[in-house]
């Protein structure tokens, strides 16, 4: 490709370029069928992507994929059909790490964007039926985000126990757990929410995929343990004699001196041997 020299313009003293409308035009059509995929956890490489596209992603023609050094994938798809049956059919996992998708858009930026807003996939259990146009669901779901999609049985109310949607939430605030909703009578009813994916959110360190515990906490709760431990301890003390054990004296007893308690017991000792000798003389 030949570049030519377009000089810029001077606009108060700085050097500006001013892009012309037919020249971008044309390149971002280029990328209206891709998305942006991150990996949760550590980038897997290239191929071990590439291998996983081409096992999981079926139905659809092979796509072209980038990698970026921020740590994010670029799949660009043949079709805008495409891109939809890969797009809506998740939620995706890669050696037990989740996969994000996110339509890429002209002013898309990794640094802003991720980790923190995520499409994530959400039910409502028991809606009611009356609630499940595309305004009204527009309207509940909108109360965690960006509504993106509501899933086929969704869509054709093939399967009415709970509504599903793909909705744009921002993770680094706590995920609901339900809304409140006003019917047109002015009735309130609170709606349960449920996710497939509830991803952890790092406050500390802005990222997905753990959560860091503040340091005053963390030091409080291991003091907390050492002082468990501590008291669970039972403390208990032992004294060993090293010489013969003596028994606990009653009033009016006395100590025996050692020497002559082993004098004793050699003098029974040969009583005992005398007795045996005569025995023996007896019997002979």
């Amino acid at each position: 490709m030949s570049l030519t020299y377009i000089p810029p313009q001077i606009v108060n003293g700085r050097t500006v370029v001013q892009l012309e409308a037919e020249e971008v035009e044309p390149e971002e059509e280029k990328w209206n069928f891709a998305l942006i995929v991150y990996i949760i956890g550590e980038t897997p490489g290239y191929n071990a992507m590439s291998r996983y596209i081409s096992q999981n992603w079926l139905n659809i023609d092979t796509p072209e994929l980038y990698l970026h050094d921020e740590g994010y994938y670029v799949v660009r798809f043949n079709s805008i059909t495409d891109m939809h049956i890969v797009y809506y059919a998740g939620p995706y996992t890669l050696s037990n790490r989740s996969i994000i998708l996110k339509p890429w858009t002209t002013d898309f930026d990794f640094s802003k964007e991720f980790p923190t807003e995520i499409p994530l996939w959400v039910k409502f259990p028991n809606l009611p039926i009356n609630c499940w146009g595309s305004k009204s669901l527009s309207r509940i779901a909108s109360a965690l985000g960006t509504p993106v999609f509501a899933d086929e049985c969704t869509t054709k109310q093939t399967r009415i126990s709970f509504a599903r949607m793909l909705v744009e939430i921002n993770i680094s605030r706590p995920l609901l757990d339900e809304i409140t909703v006003v019917d047109p009578k002015g009735k309130y009813f609170q709606q349960t929410v449920t996710h497939d994916w509830k991803p952890e959110f790092c406050g500390v360190c802005q990222v997905v995929g753990h959560r860091c515990r503040e340091k005053g906490k963390e030091d409080n709760q291991q003091d907390a343990q050492r002082k468990r431990k501590r008291s669970n301890k039972a403390i208990t003390q032992e004294y060993r004699c090293k010489g013969p054990v003596q028994t606990t004296l009653t009033d009016g007893e006395q100590v025996k001196p050692l020497k002559e308690d082993k004098q004793q017991s050699q003098q029974l000792n040969e009583e005992k041997s005398v007795t045996l000798a005569g025995r023996v003389e007896e019997k002979t």
